[in-house]
């Protein structure tokens, strides 16, 4: 797989590794008060939902993407609606061809394919950070 396919692989996935990491993180956090004797040792209920992650490649996936949106936010901020707008509708919704996105958002076509561009290279760049 090239590397502009697999940072579009991994910003289709976003959402369901964003809902993913919000179910492994999901759990009762609280103690449990109900007065009647349980087992000897000590919960650590709270540490190990803590401790759960996605696996390896999933994670790297969802850090490169929650990444590059927050890049775009702080090197971007008059364009940051649009450009998250963008990627909604390609990646996330697919609701819109690119051209079609470009005429909702009021931008033109070669902007809006710089938008993508620059995004696609931000998430390939850090999903090979490191690696």
């Amino acid at each position: 797989m090239g590397w502009r396919q697999e940072a579009r692989s991994a910003i289709r996935h976003y959402p369901s590794l964003l809902q993913k990491e919000k179910e492994i993180h999901a759990g009762k956090v609280t103690p449990n008060y109900t007065g009647m004797p349980s087992s000897t040792s000590a919960s650590r209920t709270t540490e190990l939902i803590a401790l759960k992650q996605l696996p390896p490649y999933e994670q790297k996936q969802l850090e490169a993407v929650r990444g590059a949106l927050e890049a775009i936010e702080l090197q971007y901020p008059a364009t940051v609606q649009i450009r998250t707008d963008l990627i909604k509708m390609l990646y996330w919704r697919k609701s819109h061809t690119l051209e079609g996105a470009a005429f909702k958002l009021h931008i033109a076509e070669p902007t809006a394919r710089q938008y993508d561009r620059q995004f696609i290279e931000r998430v390939s760049t850090l999903l090979h950070k490191n690696a």
